[in-house]
């Protein structure tokens, strides 16, 4: 988490473990009550802590999102090395996409408010910058997987397939996230059956404009 975002740096591990409630709290109430109804009262009162304590670490309720999206950020990056692993490669697209899908469902289940975070009309513009940076990070690893499976296309080509790839997991994932529980299972296989059928036909095209 960058030092700037914070205006004091935890040492003991007691502010440490404030920081954190502190982050979980505004990522529950964020996904709960949206950001429009999201304040630092609120915040402080779900981390149990009073809103003075919380002022000692940020300056406000930006300053707190900012914390949250850079977290989101670092987690993301250890992600990509989960899903992105050198074999991405050369394992069957169906192994690869089933492997890729439970990750990310995974990921979203453990990271609540990560969408209306990045993905909401009313993102701050430090936080879109976060945002654009962890989906060109995310695309570009992408389309190395589909040039390195579709070596006859063009960059230019794998780069769109890699676009309209992560468009879909991202609709997808906030589908699987938003579901009652009774309907995820049919929506993940759903979400794996499209990938498989996406990539494949993605990279068995010969890539010329028609």
């Amino acid at each position: 988490m960058a030092e700037e975002t914070l205006r004091r740096t935890p040492q003991q591990a007691r502010s440490q473990q404030r920081v954190e409630e502190i982050l979980q709290a505004t990522a529950d109430l964020l996904v709960e009550e949206g950001y429009e109804r999201l304040t630092t009262s609120a915040i402080a009162k779900r981390a149990g802590i009073s809103v003075g304590s919380l002022y000692q670490f940020f300056a406000n309720k930006d300053a707190i999102l900012q914390a949250l999206a850079e977290r989101y950020l670092e987690k993301m990056t250890i992600l990509n090395e989960v899903v992105f692993t050198p074999d991405a490669v050369y394992v069957p697209t169906s192994v690869l996409i089933d492997r890729a899908v439970e990750a990310l469902v995974a990921f979203v289940d453990k990271n609540q408010g990560i969408h209306q975070l990045f993905d909401a009309p009313w993102i701050l513009p430090q936080l879109q910058v976060v945002a654009d940076e962890a989906t060109k990070q995310m695309i570009v690893e992408v389309q190395k997987i589909v040039l390195g499976k579709a070596p006859h296309l063009s960059e230019a080509h794998a780069f769109v397939v890699s676009q309209a790839l992560l468009q879909m997991v991202k609709g997808m994932l906030s589908l699987v996230e938003t579901a009652v529980p009774e309907e995820r299972p049919a929506l993940i296989t759903e979400f794996k059956r499209m990938g498989v059928t996406y990539l494949e036909a993605a990279i068995a095209d010969s890539g010329e404009s028609k």
